[in-house]
């Protein structure tokens, strides 16, 4: 009996992608909330099942040459990548997307592909910038301590 790999492969992908959507911004806000950061563990496992038998295309082909280029954290070259790459297939990827937005409770089944595909593209910007400026204000905390001990 041959195993459904593809089949398999999209279902740990919409896993991952509902784990991460539900716990991302609770584990990256809460550190110490050891449930969201559980939930991010098995959102990556699975996600690396899911592409590991799958072909995983240009947001990841890019994010290793930025990485090697310009020394750029693969995960943080992925995330500043996926929105624009989204943007730049157009209505090719509406409908997929629109079956990721209605997955993770982003739009119900009634809202139209477009819709669905733009507020995927937005969810991932808005995660984006919430980690931006969380990084930037913990590198301003970082500068202000520095600054505070070097003056005492």
């Amino acid at each position: 009996m041959a195993i459904d790999y593809k089949n398999e492969e999209r279902k740990k992908a919409l896993e991952a992608i509902k784990l991460i959507f539900e716990n991302l911004e609770i584990a990256y806000y809460d550190g110490s909330n050891l449930q969201a950061r559980k939930r991010l563990l098995k959102a990556s496992y699975k996600a690396g099942l899911a592409f590991s038998r799958s072909y995983v295309g240009y947001v990841h082909a890019v994010a290793h040459s930025l990485g090697g280029k310009y020394n750029v954290a693969h995960g943080l070259a992925n995330a500043v990548i996926l929105p624009h790459m989204l943007k730049m297939f157009g209505s090719s990827v509406y409908k997929k997307l629109w079956k990721l937005s209605v997955h993770v409770g982003l739009c119900d089944e009634n809202t139209d592909y477009k819709t669905g595909a733009e507020l995927f593209i937005k969810k991932v910007e808005d995660l984006n910038e919430y980690i931006k400026e969380r990084e930037f204000m913990l590198q301003k905390e970082e500068k202000v301590t520095k600054l505070i001990r070097c003056n005492q």
